[in-house]
Parts: structure tokens; C-alpha cells; sequence
């Protein structure tokens, strides 16, 4: 009923009439203004929309005489309206009118046109069945559309016992655009919480780590992958502090890098950074490098900050000297081949000229038609068999070179007294020590039992006194051989030109000597074959030298466990 008309009503009855029309009207007035209350206080609650429009529905019943009071939501994009609250007579969201498609029914033409629909004789109404209507005494019926900037949200709906005058519908009208509101409000709020959830699944799924800082160099946010390298438990740990102190305050040798010089924290007002090979700190104080691109925040031109992103490179890095090394180990191996192939035509050569001279000079004393004389022959014999066992012997070094570099090489293991070979060795090379003009001082305790290739043991020993002969010629030479500490034990010592403290660990690798090629010749090969050999017997071989003052090379091998 019209306000004004019951005003008017009111003042021409008077009496008892006119009162109750008064209270009624001011009692409608009452019962709107709470409603407005109690739903915008509902709408203000944070929560889900069922706890939100809930208690619009009970107040909607409470304060306007409704028999039982509905909304239903329609969401974005959907066709399919979802009942989320009910108050009064029926409080239940499932059934049959829990989803209603739009255009169906009442709720969804009423979603469909957009326009509100008032029904004060529900009985006789054909869109509602009058059975059920009579049973439960409904006389009503207004719905009305939610409509937020001129979209269907949902749909509010009330039935009534009685007649539904014009200030109910008046207050129903007044609580649905601020229902509309709050529902449009929420369905933002989830697509920016979903938003905001996506752009976390995002940062979170990329391999790089990603955060960024305000223009005073706090962080604002990290993700997954930035908390993990920096060694952090959450990304709370990181929010709000300055991120230069946490990960980036010292160079990688630990000297201060100050603020004003990171180019990280610069890209806050530049256009952006590249750094290939930075240096950044974890939270256990652990360093690794990085790579590390910056680029400014923007928002309607104005500058927020920058959003940083980094990789940790130690692999990378890693990689770059592994392939460096192998790169600069390529070109030695070809800097060592070409030495090794010009020394080798040159050590080749040199035993082959006195070879060839020695036999062409046989042969012309063999043409003469008169017997050489036989010491003559005998001396130049002997020339030839010295350059042929040095020949043999360069042959055999570039064999086991091969057979080293393929993993071919072979050992022949037997029981062996290391003191009876060595002894044997010395009786062979007394000849090559006289010629040499070097005394032998030999101390050899034994037996020396060892499980051994014998070839190749002698082949160590004759290598250590061709170097003793060569680089300390006209000096004696010094062998011992005993047992230590459950090891056998071979020195072998000259009094020659000696080795410089750098050079004594070189002189184990391959192509490598501490004399001049020039005057003591050879392929450099001699000292790598004997370690070689020596450690795949289980041994290892050590040198002492000083320059000027000699050499001692010392093996030792494991000695054979012998029964009590």
C-alpha cells in the first residue's frame, strides 16, 4: 500500500483505525531501516557467500513478514543459477530448486529478463503449484533480480502469508542492489584471489628464481625457487627486508660490496640489467654464482621498483672450466705430440748415424780382401750393438706409450725375489757402469719376497741406472734395496746435476724432463712408464734432489705375505 495513501487514510478515519495504520506505516519504516542494518553489516562479513547471504535471508524473513525468504547466484559465465541461502519455512539448499537453469521456472525468468516479479495471489497463479501453495498458506510472492552494473548476479525471493504492500517491496528493492554489490564484489575478489593463486602457480613453476623489490630495495615477493637457492625456509623470511644485506653484500673473494655500487639495486631507476656472472650469498653463508637480469616496475607510469630474476650458474660454471680444461689439455697433448715427433726423429736419428757409419767402415775392411784386424772389428761391434740396444730401447719406450695410453699395457704377476732381480740387474749393467765410468755402491738385504711382473720390474730398475749413468756420468752410483714396514724398498742414487724442487713432481708426466733435450737427449718418457708400471704393481715411486747435488729415486712395492 502507498506510504501517502495511508497517510491520508489515517488522518481522515482517526480513532483507534488511524493509529493502527500509523503504527503499521512507522512499523514498516522500522522494519526497513533494520533490514538495510542488518544486511549491510552481513555484506561487510569477510567469508564465502553462503555466510554472507545467509543472514540477508534470515533478515529478510525476520523484519518483512516472509513466510521463507531465497537467493540465488548466477556466476560469471554460467547459466545456471545456485541457490546459497534460505531462511524461514525451508532452510535447505538442495532439492529441486538448488540449481535452476536461467529461464526456467520463476527465479530464472526473473534472471532472464532482468526485471522483478510481484505475485499477491499465489494460489491461483498457474506458475505455482496450488496445492503445495494452500498447504502452506502462501498468498505472495516478489523476486527480484541482482543486478550489478547491469549484469544478473543472482536472484532474491520471498514468499509471504499475507499481501505484500508497496513499502515491503519497497524495502526488498532497497536490499537488492546492495546484495547485487556484495555478491559482484565477492566474485572479484575470488577471480583476484584466483588471479593472484595463478600468477603464484606461475613464478612458482619456473626454474628461475624471480622477486621483487620497492624502490628502496625491500622485497615484495619471491618464489618458490628464490626462497629455495637462498637457502630460506618461506618466502616470509624474505618479505620486507632489504635483499642486497641477505644475498648480495659481499664480492665472491668475501670483500664488501656496497649498495650504492650493486647494479641490482640500480635497475630500481634504470631500464634494465644483464649481469652473465655475479656473485650471490645463501642464508648459511654459502656463495654461488649467478646470472642476473633486472628490469623496473612500472604502474600508470610511475616507477615502483624492479622485479629481479636469476639462475644459479655453478654448473654452467663448472662446464666452462671443464671445457677449458679439456681444451687446454687438447692443445697440449698436440703441443706434446708435435715435441714428442720432432724428438723422436732426432733420438731416431742419432743412434742410426754411428749405426750406419760403424757398418759401412766394416764393410770397406771386409773389401779390402785382408782380414780386419780383430780389435778394430771388435770396437766397431760393439759401437753398433750400443746404438742398436739404444735403438731397441726407444722403440720399446714408444710401445709401452702406446700400450699405456690404450690401457693395453700388461702384467705377467709371479712370486719374485725383488733382492735376487735386483742383483741380477746390477750383475748385467756392470759393463754399462765401467763405460759410463761410474762406481756401483749396492746394499741389498733380502730376500725381498713381492708379487711381480720380473720383466717389467727389471725394466724399472735398468731405467733408474740409465738415468743415474746419464745425468751423473763419472760419479758412482748408490743402490739400496731392503724391507720396511712391511714394504720392499729400491733406491737408487747418483751424484749427477740434480733436480729443482719444481720440477720434481713434472718429471713424471709424459714428454717431460729437467734437462735440456739438446744434451742428455730422449723422449721424456722413461720416468712416466717406470711410475706407471710401479703403481699398477701397488707401489709408488718418490724422488729427492736438490740442484747440483744429485738424485734419489725411491720405489716401493708391497711385500708377499710368506707363511710363519
Amino acid at each position: 500500500m502507498n506510504p501517502l495513501f495511508l497517510g491520508l487514510l489515517a488522518s481522515a478515519l482517526g480513532g483507534a483505525t488511524g493509529v493502527w495504520l500509523t503504527r503499521r506505516r512507522r512499523s514498516g519504516r522500522d522494519g526497513s531501516a533494520l533490514l538495510r542494518a542488518e544486511v549491510g553489516a552481513a555484506l561487510a562479513r569477510p567469508g564465502p557467500l553462503h555466510d554472507m547471504l545467509q543472514p540477508c535471508a534470515e533478515a529478510m524473513v525476520r523484519h518483512l513478514g516472509g513466510a521463507f525468504a531465497r537467493i540465488w547466484v548466477l556466476a560469471p559465465d554460467e547459466q545456471v543459477l545456485e541457490l546459497r541461502a534460505s531462511a524461514g519455512r525451508y532452510t535447505h539448499l538442495d532439492g529441486e530448486h538448488a540449481r535452476i537453469a536461467v529461464g526456467q521456472l520463476k527465479i530464472g525468468q526473473i534472471a532472464r529478463s532482468g526485471m522483478p516479479l510481484l505475485i499477491n495471489d499465489v494460489p491461483n497463479d498457474p506458475r505455482v503449484r496450488r496445492e503445495w501453495a494452500r498447504h502452506e498458506g502462501l498468498v505472495a510472492f516478489a523476486g527480484y533480480p541482482l543486478l550489478a552494473e547491469g549484469r544478473v548476479v543472482g536472484v532474491m525471493a520471498m514468499f509471504a502469508r499475507g499481501r505484500l504492500e508497496d513499502d515491503v517491496l519497497e524495502a526488498m528493492a532497497s536490499v537488492a542492489d546492495a546484495m547485487a554489490q556484495g555478491i559482484a564484489r565477492q566474485y572479484a575478489e575470488e577471480r583476484l584471489r584466483r588471479s593472484e593463486e595463478l600468477f603464484r602457480l606461475l613464478l612458482d613453476s619456473t626454474g628461475e628464481a624471480i622477486y621483487g623489490m620497492d624502490l628502496k630495495g625491500r622485497c615484495t615477493f619471491a618464489n618458490r625457487t628464490c626462497v629455495r637457492l637462498l637457502g630460506y625456509p618461506d618466502a616470509s623470511a624474505l618479505i620486507g627486508r632489504r635483499m642486497h644485506e641477505l644475498m648480495h653484500h659481499s664480492h665472491e673473494d668475501g670483500t664488501p660490496y656496497p649498495r650504492k655500487e650493486c647494479p641490482i639495486y640500480e635497475a630500481t631507476a634504470k631500464e634494465g640489467i644483464h649481469l652473465d656472472d655475479e656473485w650471490l650469498w645463501r642464508a648459511d653463508g654459502r656463495g654461488f654464482p649467478a646470472e642476473i637480469w633486472s628490469y623496473p616496475l612500472w604502474r600508470e607510469g610511475e616507477r615502483l621498483g624492479a622485479v629481479v630474476t636469476f639462475v644459479d650458474i655453478s654448473e654452467r660454471r663448472a662446464a666452462e672450466a671443464e671445457r677449458a680444461r679439456l681444451l687446454h689439455e687438447t692443445q697440449e697433448a698436440v703441443r706434446a705430440r708435435d715435441d714428442f715427433l720432432a724428438i723422436a726423429s732426432h733420438e731416431l736419428r742419432t743412434p742410426l748415424t754411428p749405426l750406419r757409419l760403424g757398418l759401412q767402415s766394416a764393410q770397406r775392411m771386409l773389401q779390402d780382401g785382408q782380414p780386419p784386424p780383430v780389435g778394430e772389428l771388435r770396437s766397431r761391434l760393439a759401437v753398433t750393438n750400443r746404438q742398436v740396444v739404444r735403438l731397441t730401447r726407444l722403440v720399446e719406450s714408444m710401445l709401452d706409450l702406446s700400450r699405456l695410453t690404450r690401457g693395453t699395457l700388461q702384467l705377467e704377476t709371479a712370486p719374485c725375489d725383488l733382492a735376487e732381480l735386483v742383483n741380477d740387474v746390477l750383475e748385467r749393467s756392470r759393463e754399462v757402469l765401467a763405460q759410463a765410468e761410474c762406481s756401483l755402491d749396492a746394499q741389498v738385504e733380502g730376500p725381498l719376497p713381492v708379487l711381480g711382473d720380473r720383466l717389467r720390474l727389471e725394466q724399472v730398475l735398468e731405467n733408474l741406472l740409465s738415468n743415474a749413468m746419464k745425468y751423473g756420468a763419472c760419479s758412482p752410483v748408490h743402490i739400496h734395496c731392503r724391507a720396511e714396514q712391511g714394504r720392499a724398498l729400491l733406491s737408487v742414487e747418483d751424484e749427477g746435476i740434480g733436480i729443482s724442487p719444481e720440477d720434481q713432481q713434472r718429471i713424471f708426466g709424459r714428454f717431460e724432463r729437467a734437462a735440456s733435450v739438446r744434451h742428455y737427449g730422449g723422449f721424456g718418457l722413461g720416468l712416466y712408464i717406470l711410475r706407471e708400471i710401479v703403481e699398477a704393481h701397488g707401489g709408488n715411486v718418490s724422488v729427492e734432489s736438490q740442484p747440483g747435488q744429485g738424485a734419489r729415486f725411491t720405489v716401493t712395492l708391497p711385500l708377499l705375505e710368506t707363511p710363519a
